[in-house]
């Protein structure tokens, strides 16, 4: 089946659409504006917002009203106000009351499906820490079976006392902007309606993205201070094969056909290993943490160095280019810390600055950024905020 995107299925790939400016459109960039400062700041001040923001207080004292409505703000009471955040601007006079986004009450339900034997799910709250996990095996089911064990596993990690605002995916496949799963070959999904149907089949609003790109989403949301809410990056994961996300100028880039860092089964080397693909060199069968760790078995001790910079070095050769022409910032790598810290690393960051200008790659820094898991659970976190706060 062919399916044509909309315009709200651009907008999440990175298109932005022209026409004339909405009121629910401003009222929307107002409520994300004023969310995304309580977020990053911490808890302010209707008067200190409106300073910040740009916004005027009458704009500010509306939107906040009916974020407390919501229940997604909340107001401090005095006795907690004898710590005030250090990000709290100094201001002299009558000290106005502060609301403060409810991240602690507000739940998230983070999944990760890009594990073969089994689907991950975890209970967060809204800065991504986990409260509670759960697993549930695949057993080599695929297509509909596998979306109900999806749909079981959201079920037991909804909690029965906290609020949960949405469920957040990363899938590994082709997945666009409004959580359509164009191809998730190992899971066996075609063309499937899996944010809808989710959402339909639990009653918790579900998104879903691609695992690495979600990744991305996630490094993006906590772990960028203030000042480089703009900055623009790269999240590799080798976990099960190699794939990347990219944050562009702050905003995640998905690609035209939302595929973008689907790098792994571009030849590194014709003559070298076997891919599962039928070719030969692939970055997937040479750098991917499955492939290596098998080869690492087979080679022993004394050849682990080597092996480990062999890989670490192609990843880099691939990296190269892409660090050059999008002018990175920063390159994070998510995987096993047995195999990506050390001389992995080092020599995927030498491959980058050896063959790029020192202009251009002397700045831009590399480094672990935990397991595949971790990174991809804290990401579908940031991705609900993403898509139902507007925190980016």
């Amino acid at each position: 089946m062919t399916r044509t995107t909309g315009p709200a299925d651009a907008r999440g790939g990175f298109l932005r659409v022209p026409g004339k400016s909405r009121p629910q459109d401003s009222r929307r960039a107002n409520r994300s504006l004023l969310l995304q400062e309580l977020f990053t700041r911490g808890a302010l001040s209707r008067a200190d917002l409106a300073r910040i923001s740009g916004l005027t207080r009458p704009t500010v004292s509306k939107v906040i009203g009916q974020l407390l409505e919501d229940g997604i703000v909340r107001e401090l009471a005095p006795e907690d106000e004898a710590a005030p955040p250090a990000q709290q601007p100094a201001r002299a006079g009558k000290k106005g009351i502060r609301v403060a986004i409810r991240d602690d009450e507000l739940n998230v339900i983070a999944l990760d499906l890009s594990s073969p034997t089994h689907a991950l799910g975890a209970r967060t709250d809204l800065r991504g820490r986990l409260l509670d996990t759960a697993e549930l095996p695949w057993n080599g089911t695929t297509g509909e079976r596998a979306i109900e064990i999806v749909q079981t596993l959201i079920m037991r990690l909804r909690s029965g006392t906290a609020q949960t605002l949405a469920t957040g995916i990363a899938v590994p496949g082709i997945v666009s902007g409004d959580g359509y799963v164009r191809m998730g070959v190992r899971l066996g999904w075609h063309d499937v309606a899996l944010s809808d149907r989710l959402t339909a089949a639990t009653g918790i609003p579900t998104y879903a993205s691609n695992d690495s790109q979600t990744i991305a989403l996630g490094v993006h949301a906590y772990g960028a201070p203030v000042e480089s809410a703009r900055r623009s990056l790269m999240a590799v994961t080798i976990e099960h094969g190699v794939g990347a996300g990219f944050i562009l100028d702050g905003m995640l880039f998905q690609g035209s056909q939302y595929a973008a860092g689907e790098f792994g089964h571009v030849t590194v080397d014709p003559d070298g290993p076997a891919c599962l693909c039928g070719r030969r060199g692939c970055l997937d069968a040479i750098a991917s943490a499955p492939q290596l760790r098998s080869r690492l078995e087979a080679t022993g001790t004394e050849r682990r160095a080597q092996e480990l910079r062999s890989a670490g070095g192609a990843l880099g050769l691939i990296l190269a280019p892409i660090v050059s022409a999008l002018d990175l910032d920063e390159v994070v790598v998510c995987g096993p810390a047995d195999l990506v810290e050390g001389e992995f690393l080092r020599a995927a960051i030498d491959g980058i600055r050896s063959r790029n200008l020192d202009s251009v790659s002397h700045d831009v820094s590399m480094r672990y950024a935990g397991s595949g898991h971790e990174a991809a659970l804290t990401g579908a976190t940031a991705l609900v905020l993403s898509k139902t706060l507007g925190i980016a």
